[in-house]
């Protein structure tokens, strides 16, 4: 049975960004709303921010890939889902673990590659 994760690309100011890939299976904006992870408000809401958010199906032994650029400083991490899966991965736009702090739950979940 597939998990859900929410992964969030960031373009900040000019020498930073904070990347997201994941080879799982993209869901809409729609099913996002019908599995209850957002509502229009909260669309609305996070439509004032930097950040572009993309629903993914994962299973165990999928990859995520974050590439963050901080000034002349860039880091990838390659995570794989465990096969005993993500205990509660985040969903929603307003979880504190998802955006630029998703490397951080990944890493505490995840076996990973920095690059």
């Amino acid at each position: 049975m597939p998990q859900h994760i929410l992964l969030q690309t960031y373009r900040g100011p000019e020498r930073f960004f904070y990347d997201t890939f994941c080879n799982g299976n993209s869901i809409t904006r729609a099913i996002a709303m019908k599995l209850g992870f957002v509502t229009e408000a909260d669309f609305d809401k996070h439509n004032k921010t930097d950040y572009a958010p993309e629903w993914f199906e994962i299973v165990p032994g999928n990859h995520i890939i974050i590439e963050v650029l901080d000034g002349d400083h860039e880091d990838e991490y390659i995570f794989t889902i465990p096969p005993n899966r993500l205990p509660d991965p985040p969903v929603k736009l307003d979880d504190p673990r998802s955006g630029s702090a998703l490397h951080r739950y990944l890493k505490e979940h995840c076996d990973y590659i920095q690059t």
